[in-house]
C-alpha cells in the first residue's frame, strides 16, 4: 500500500467546524444538526488519542453518520505516522439518510485515499473483509446497539484483529452493550485499558464523566471490572490472544459475578 501525505491542518479545520457549530453539509446544500447521532466532543477526543497510541496499520469503523468520529481517529493516527492508502474501512447504510455529510466530511478533510467506505451494513461487510485476508488492530464500534449485532460485529472482529490490537466502543450507558462486554471479557482473552499520559494501559482512570448510564441496571461484572475503564461513555478493549476456549467453554458473568 502507498504511504500518503495528508494534510492535517485540513483535517482540522474540518473537525473545528464540526465540533464548534455541531452542524454539517450534506447534498444539495443540506445543513444537518449532527447532535442526534455524532458523537460528543469529549469522545472524538478519547477516540483521537487511542489511535493515536495504538498506531494501528489497517483500522475499521462500524456506523459513520457524521464522520467525525471517522476524522477524529484520523488525526490521532496521523499524529503517530504516516497512513497508508485504503487503511481504514468505514461501513455505514444509512448515510443517504442524513444527505452524506460524512462522506461529504471526509472529501473535506482530503481523506479520500485512506478512507474506504462501505455503504452496507457490518454484517455484510465485516465477513467481506475477514474472507479477504484483511488484519485490523484499531476498531470502533458505534452502529446498531442491540445485544446480537454488538456480538456479531466482535466476533468478526476478533478474527480479524492483532493480539495487542484494540477495540472502542461507544455508548457504554446502554444495557445490551454493557451484558456484551461483560461477557467479552468475562470469556474471552481481553482486557479494558485506559489512556494514560498517551499509552493504553490496564488501570482504571479518573473520569470526569464515565457516562455509563442506571447503575441498577449494570451487571456486577460491569460494575467492578469495566466502568472504572469508561471515559466519556467510551471503553477500551484490547486483545491479548487468540481464542484457545474448550467448545463448551462459559463463564457466567452475571450469577456467579466471576472474577475477570
Amino acid at each position: 500500500m502507498t504511504v500518503l501525505q495528508l494534510d492535517i491542518e485540513r483535517i482540522d479545520s474540518v473537525i473545528g467546524c464540526l465540533t464548534e457549530t455541531r452542524r454539517a453539509e450534506g447534498d444539495g446544500g443540506a445543513v444537518i444538526d449532527i447532535d442526534p447521532f455524532a458523537v460528543p466532543n469529549q469522545a472524538a477526543a478519547v477516540l483521537e488519542q487511542a489511535a493515536e497510541a495504538a498506531g494501528a496499520e489497517t483500522m475499521v469503523e462500524v456506523g459513520m453518520a457524521s464522520a467525525l468520529s471517522t476524522l477524529s481517529i484520523c488525526r490521532g493516527r496521523l499524529r503517530a505516522g504516516p497512513m497508508k492508502e485504503r487503511s481504514f474501512h468505514v461501513m455505514d447504510p444509512w448515510q443517504h439518510h442524513s444527505a452524506n455529510i460524512g462522506l461529504r466530511a471526509i472529501g473535506r478533510a482530503g481523506l479520500d485515499p485512506v478512507v474506504v467506505f462501505h455503504p452496507r451494513e457490518s454484517y455484510v461487510v465485516l465477513p467481506r473483509l475477514l474472507e479477504e485476508g484483511a488484519r485490523v488492530q484499531f476498531a470502533f464500534m458505534d452502529g446498531v446497539h442491540q445485544l446480537d449485532y454488538v456480538t456479531t460485529e466482535l466476533l468478526y472482529l476478533d478474527l480479524m484483529l492483532d493480539v495487542g490490537g484494540v477495540v472502542a466502543l461507544h455508548d457504554m450507558w446502554m444495557p445490551s452493550l454493557q451484558h456484551c462486554v461483560s461477557h467479552w471479557l468475562a470469556n474471552r482473552d481481553y482486557e479494558a485499558v485506559a489512556l494514560h499520559e498517551g499509552r493504553l494501559i490496564a488501570r482504571p482512570i479518573e473520569s470526569e464523566k464515565r457516562g455509563c448510564g442506571d447503575p441498577e441496571k449494570r451487571p456486577p461484572f460491569f460494575r467492578r471490572n469495566i466502568e472504572p475503564f469508561v471515559d466519556w461513555s467510551v471503553l477500551l478493549i484490547r486483545k491479548l490472544g487468540e481464542d484457545q476456549r474448550r467448545w463448551d467453554y462459559f463463564q457466567d458473568y452475571i450469577c456467579a459475578d466471576p472474577q475477570p
